[in-house]
C-alpha cells in the first residue's frame, strides 16, 4: 500500500477528518490533502508524529506492512485532487444564507434608522451582520459560532438593561433566600443556555487533538494568564478608578463608553475561556491517545 493510501486510511479508521489531522500535526489541511493525494510527501518528523498519533510503528506507516488497524472491505472512495488554491469548504446554501442575513442586516438597519433611531437600528442589525460574516468566513461548524455570537448580544442586551448575568452561586443563593422573580429566572436561563453551549462546543471538537508540545503548552498558560487578568486585575484595578474618580468629572457619553469597554472585557474572558477549555481537552485527547 502506498503512503498516501496508508495515511488515508488510517485516518478514516480514527474517524479523523483531514482539518482534524492538520490541527494534530500542526499543518495547513491542504498539505494533508496533496499527502493523500500523492501530490506531496510528509518531512520525517511529521511521519514521526502520524506514526505516534495513528499508533503504528514507521515502518508501517511508510511501507503499508503489517497495518495494525483493520478496516472493512469497501469501495475505495475518490480521493480529492489537490489543488494550489486553498480548499473551498463553504456550501453553497451556506452562502446563500450568509448573503441574505447580510442583506436582511443592511434593511434592518435602514428601516429602522429613518424611523429616526440610528442606535437601535445598529443593535436590531448588528447579529444579522454577525451571523452573515461567520456564515461566508468559517468554513466548518459556522452554526456553532453563530448560536454563541447571538448568546453574547442577548446577554450583553439584559446586561445592560436589567443587570442580568450569567447563572452562578450568587444567584442560586438569592433564590433560596429572597424567592424567585423575573430577574432570577432570566438568569438561571441564560446559564442554561451557555452551559448547552460549552457542552455542545466539548462534544462538537471532540476529535480534535493538539500535541503536548511547548508551543502549544506556552500558548495555553498565556490564554490562562489573559483570564487572570480579564477576570481579577481588571476589575481590582480599573472598576475603582473610573467608579471613584470619574463619574463626577467625565460626560455621560464617556461614562457609557467605559462601562461598555468593562462589559467587552468581561465577554471576551467567557471567549478566552472556552478557547482554553477547548485547547486543553484537545491536548489532553492527544496525549492519552500517544
Amino acid at each position: 500500500m502506498k503512503l498516501s493510501e496508508q495515511i488515508y486510511t488510517l485516518r478514516i479508521a480514527r474517524n479523523m477528518s483531514q482539518g482534524d489531522l492538520a490541527d494534530a500535526l500542526e499543518v495547513s489541511r491542504q498539505s494533508v490533502s496533496k499527502w493523500e493525494t500523492g501530490a506531496a510527501v510528509p518531512d520525517l518528523d511529521k511521519l514521526l508524529r502520524m506514526s505516534e498519533l495513528f499508533g503504528v510503528t514507521l515502518d508501517t506507516l511508510v511501507r503499508g506492512e503489517s497495518t495494525a488497524v483493520q478496516v472493512e472491505p469497501q469501495p475505495a472512495p475518490a480521493l480529492p485532487q489537490a489543488s494550489d488554491a486553498p480548499p473551498q469548504d463553504i456550501s453553497q446554501t451556506q452562502r446563500i444564507l450568509g448573503f441574505c442575513l447580510l442583506g436582511f442586516s443592511a434593511l434592518t438597519w435602514l428601516l429602522v434608522t429613518l424611523l429616526g433611531d440610528f442606535l437601535a437600528g445598529v443593535c436590531l442589525a448588528l447579529p444579522f451582520l454577525t451571523c452573515g460574516i461567520i456564515c461566508l468566513r468559517v468554513r466548518r461548524h459556522a452554526w456553532l459560532f453563530c448560536c454563541w455570537a447571538v448568546f453574547f448580544m442577548v446577554q450583553a442586551f439584559l446586561h445592560f438593561s436589567t443587570s442580568t448575568s450569567i447563572f452562578s452561586l450568587f444567584t442560586f443563593l438569592h433564590m433560596v433566600t429572597e424567592g424567585v422573580h423575573w430577574g432570577i429566572l432570566i438568569t438561571f436561563v441564560l446559564g442554561i443556555l451557555f452551559l448547552g453551549l460549552l457542552a455542545a462546543t466539548l462534544y462538537t471538537y471532540r476529535t480534535q487533538l493538539l500535541p503536548t508540545s511547548r508551543k502549544n503548552i506556552v500558548r495555553l498558560c498565556i490564554m490562562v494568564g489573559v483570564i487572570f487578568v480579564l477576570h481579577t486585575l481588571f476589575p481590582l484595578i480599573i472598576s475603582p478608578i473610573y467608579g471613584a474618580y470619574f463619574y463626577d468629572q467625565l460626560p455621560y457619553l464617556w461614562l457609557e463608553l467605559l462601562v461598555a469597554l468593562r462589559y467587552l472585557l468581561h465577554y471576551a474572558e467567557q471567549i478566552v475561556l472556552i478557547l482554553t477549555l477547548l485547547r486543553a481537552a484537545a491536548m489532553i485527547r492527544y496525549h492519552r491517545k500517544k
